[in-house]
């Protein structure tokens, strides 16, 4: 004991530069937390750590100047194969304290398995749900997911592979819970809309739903915005409508949709689907929503610095890091068709993009959007991307997942990167990969 105090003596007496510097060894993801309850005063340099490892992500991240690592688990034994989930895309994953958890998702056919990613030691676990009580929703697949309080919400998503012009019949409007403490699944209402690939976000106690796979006669979408409460008497979550109103904007689905703050969102971007074609979208609004959430305004943002000749194959899967959004993404090479408004896009599939190599073009690239000026100036910048892949970043992939842990980002799974291909030789991952960002020399 006295040994441990006159230790607490001795860490007391360094100036707040040197405690800063030992602190900026520990760990985001857990070690930080832990070091923060100490005192008031550890508590402080804590967060200016915490925010300088932020910085410092953004700042190496605009360089292109990040790590990948495969923590994928390597299974010896076939009873370790019981735990590891098949090749997959289109999951609906939720962070929950040091796990990762992983729902549904397709590749022939569509799961209805829960998984865990544990991100301390990138183990995998299989959750075996108690389906006796509550209601286990079907296998599904880019329904939207976001975790709120002790619950994960999973909402629609398509339960069978698309075939012809009309979606409507393969998409759910089901509004499911899945409470991790008492590991099962409620059904606690429904969307006003079927919705696939579309988002949800978390705005303090309240969610709001944009954007679904459209038919290509539709055009406008309904935004809905409810609460999720506990119900005594039922002894179960149920929905509140707070607000469901249609958007005069162009229907799309895979955009970015993130939180500003409690009362703004913006959208960025998506995927608009006519008769003949796929439309890339590049425009941008910003949802304004009232002290009492009674009222919805929405205003045009301007987008500055769009590469034709290097943009995201997919925005959907932008994480937020301070001011900027991440994408990992391969890179495409796209072009505004004739007779179509400015935002309107097509893959331009007879030019290849231009990175440093003709054959790294099909791996993951890195892409900065800078939304830090969207309330203040009213637009958002992409800043120039490095046409080099960072160091051993593997083949890219589409609709894989991507969660921010801490200080780096978590990626897994996805399908192969190849359009035109049936949907029974369509090739899925189930691989796990850490990015970080690499320290400045």
């Amino acid at each position: 004991y006295n040994e441990y105090k006159s230790y607490l003596r001795y860490m007391d007496s360094l100036p707040d530069e040197l405690l800063e510097c030992v602190l900026s060894h520990l760990s985001v993801i857990h070690e930080l937390q832990e070091a923060s309850k100490v005192c008031c005063r550890w508590r402080r340099l804590c967060k200016e750590v915490y925010s300088c490892k932020i910085n410092s992500f953004i700042k190496q991240s605009r360089l292109g100047k990040i790590s990948w690592r495969n923590c994928t688990p390597k299974s010896i034994f076939k009873r370790d194969r019981i735990s590891e989930p098949s090749p997959r895309y289109g999951c609906s994953t939720v962070l929950h304290g040091n796990a990762i958890y992983v729902y549904g998702g397709a590749l022939k056919n569509y799961f209805t398995d829960m998984f865990i990613i544990d991100v301390l030691s990138f183990t995998w676990k299989k959750v075996n749900v108690y389906k006796h009580f509550g209601e286990n929703p079907l296998p599904l697949c880019w329904s939207a997911s976001t975790k709120h309080q002790d619950n994960m919400i999973v909402c629609g998503g398509l339960f069978q592979h698309p075939s012809g012009l009309s979606v409507r019949e393969m998409m759910y409007n089901t509004i499911h819970v899945y409470n991790i403490s008492r590991n099962c699944w409620y059904k606690i209402g429904t969307m006003a809309r079927e919705r696939a690939l579309h988002k949800i976000t978390s705005l303090d106690d309240k969610l709001l739903l944009f954007g679904r796979l459209n038919d290509p006669n539709d055009d406008g979408d309904i935004v809905e915005l409810f609460e999720i409460c506990y119900n005594e008497e039922i002894d179960k979550m149920v929905k509140v409508p707070v607000l469901q109103e249609e958007l005069n904007i162009t229907s799309r689905y895979k955009h970015l949709q993130v939180k500003i703050d409690s009362h703004h969102v913006l959208i960025y971007g998506g995927m608009k689907r006519t008769l003949n074609e796929h439309f890339v979208l590049t425009d941008a609004y910003l949802l304004t929503f009232s002290s009492d959430y009674s009222t919805l305004s929405v205003s045009p943002v301007s987008v500055h610095g769009i590469q034709r000749e290097l943009y995201p194959m997919s925005v959907s899967e932008g994480v937020l890091v301070g001011g900027h959004v991440m994408f990992l993404e391969a890179p495409i090479c796209i072009k505004q068709p004739e007779d179509r408004p400015p935002s309107f896009y097509i893959i331009d599939a007879n030019r290849r993009p231009t990175t440093s190599s003709m054959y790294k073009k099909d791996y993951f690239h890195t892409f900065v959007l800078d939304i830090s000026k969207v309330l203040s100036e009213g637009y958002v910048e992409w800043i120039p991307p490095d046409r080099n892949p960072p160091p051993y970043a593997p083949k890219a992939t589409l609709a894989h997942s991507v969660i921010k842990v801490g200080d780096s980002l978590v990626v897994y799974g996805g399908r192969q990167c190849s359009f035109g291909i049936p949907v029974s030789e369509v090739k899925g991952s189930n691989k796990i990969y850490k990015v970080t960002v690499l320290r400045p020399k």
